[in-house]
């Protein structure tokens, strides 16, 4: 085979993939008990500290370079996973809420507060699911770039990940989880407070 042949099939398989994972193998939560089984336990404190400038210009001003290098490389992995848990828990979040809505708004007038407070939660978890995809990218790009090999100076700092697209990504999780508790009251206290525990 020729090269440009190797390059078309290439770039075919490059939107093949994707493609069949949004289409054929996109993974479906659709049930409240969904939510429950599928977010991942996610520390918003711990991802507020990783984050916050005050404590990385502490621990820039009383470690040396090589162990700020190190443990700034680990600080980037941490808040990477913690984006890809926010985003993860978003998508759960936001299939049951979409599929809450189309169920509700078959039986409920378009003025029911039930009705509003759904499309709410779908449109905050569709927000954070943007924000995290655009933080993530930043991130996983200084962790591919190995970002922490510049001099300390030069280093891009973790504090504005956290405000992607002029929003705070962690207040806007944190409205989720209101809105979503909320949500869950409409299907009993058994299952609010179950909701409730594992977000």
């Amino acid at each position: 085979m020729t090269l440009e042949l190797w390059i078309a099939f290439g770039i075919l398989l490059l939107f093949a993939v994707p493609l069949a994972r949004v289409t054929v193998y996109r993974r479906r939560y659709s049930r409240i008990e969904d939510v429950e089984l599928f977010v991942r336990p996610l520390n918003l404190e711990d991802f507020e500290r990783v984050t916050d400038p005050a404590a990385e210009w502490v621990l820039r001003s009383s470690t040396s370079n090589r162990e700020f290098k190190e443990l700034k490389r680990q600080k980037t992995r941490l808040c990477a996973e913690h984006l890809s848990r926010m985003a993860h828990n978003a998508e759960v979040i936001q299939g049951w809420s979409q599929a809450a809505y189309t169920m509700l708004s078959e039986s409920l007038p378009d003025s029911d507060e039930r009705l509003a407070l759904v499309s709410q939660v779908s449109e905050t978890a569709t927000e954070i699911r943007i924000y995290a995809l655009i933080a993530r990218l930043q991130v996983g790009l200084w962790l591919a770039l190995r970002a922490d090999l510049l001099p300390p100076q030069l280093m891009p700092r973790l504090c504005g990940v956290r405000t992607t697209v002029g929003s705070d990504i962690l207040s806007t999780y944190q409205q989720l989880t209101v809105l979503t508790k909320s949500v869950s009251r409409f299907y009993g206290p058994e299952c609010s407070e179950r909701i409730c525990s594992v977000l």
